[in-house]
């Protein structure tokens, strides 16, 4: 993603955009493109189902569906408050929006549930079925008929920061102060990170369970935890997020270098992760 496309080549403030980028092995090329709204921000996340398109929010539509040689469409509008999206399928999926759970679907969303706590928003992932929702105070499983559970809460000096499921009774919370909980459909395990925290991302393999805060980026397995890579002390340079691809065993991680701003390039780089050593695309 970057939040500048000089190919606009248009007065300001209609100078800044947003384009998404495919790396499909050989090289990057623009998969959509669009010049910001007057006062809007560019898309800041992707997300996408196997073998179907990605979705991009938020921005100018707060959830769009941006297929491979396809137009982007606007697939959610009604609210601009989305905070997080965990799509199912290419027309369905579950919205976070505001403090509210919703269900969307080709005949458009329904409110699921309401979260009933007073801290921010953070995550949802779920299937057809259900979802596992997270705001900083705690964290709800719920069901297509809006049957809620609070499952855990935060301790006063704490929060929750981070989500990634495998499904509503296997997923890991990220908090605040570095730890991680793990749910196994019955109780909840904590993991320390070792790290100055907060855990702002995690990515699952489907063996390793992959962490980043803002200054360091990690792997957790059953016996060990271990930071991979520490950023400097820096204001300029902060983590932004990983993801990665279980077939290959690659992980993707963005960050972002303030000192780059100036630049038409933008202050997004992007390396990945073999398992041993980090690649620039």
């Amino acid at each position: 993603m970057s939040n500048y496309n000089s190919s606009f080549r248009l007065d300001p403030p209609y100078e800044d955009g947003t384009s998404v980028q495919l790396n499909d092995g050989s090289g990057w090329a623009a998969l959509h493109e669009e010049p910001a709204e007057p006062g809007s921000g560019g898309a800041s996340r992707l997300t996408g189902v196997a073998d179907g398109p990605v979705f991009a929010w938020p921005g100018a539509c707060p959830l769009r569906r941006i297929g491979v040689g396809a137009e982007a469409s606007c697939l959610y509008a009604e609210r601009t408050d989305l905070v997080d999206a965990s799509m199912v399928t290419e027309a369905s999926g579950w919205l976070l929006v505001g403090r509210e759970l919703h269900w969307l679907d080709s005949s458009g969303s329904v409110r699921v549930a309401n979260l009933d706590d007073s801290s921010d928003s953070v995550a949802v992932m779920g299937d057809s079925d259900g979802a596992i929702a997270v705001t900083g105070g705690s964290v709800y499983s719920v069901t297509r008929l809006g049957e809620l559970h609070v499952l855990t809460t935060a301790g006063d000096e704490d929060r929750f920061t981070a989500l990634w499921a495998e499904s509503t009774s296997a997923f890991w919370v990220g908090t605040f102060t570095g730890q991680i909980l793990q749910y196994d459909g019955g109780t909840f395990t904590s993991r320390d990170t070792d790290t100055s925290g907060p855990v702002i991302d995690l990515w699952y393999d489907g063996a390793t369970l992959y962490f980043a805060t803002p200054r360091e980026f990690g792997r957790l397995s059953e016996a060990t935890s271990e930071v991979l890579l520490e950023t400097a002390l820096s204001d300029s340079t902060v983590l932004a997020s990983i993801h990665g691809q279980a077939s290959t065993g690659e992980v993707y991680l963005g960050f972002n270098d303030l000192e780059l701003q100036r630049y038409a390039c933008g202050a997004g780089i992007l390396v990945w992760f073999d398992g041993s050593r980090f690649h620039r695309f």
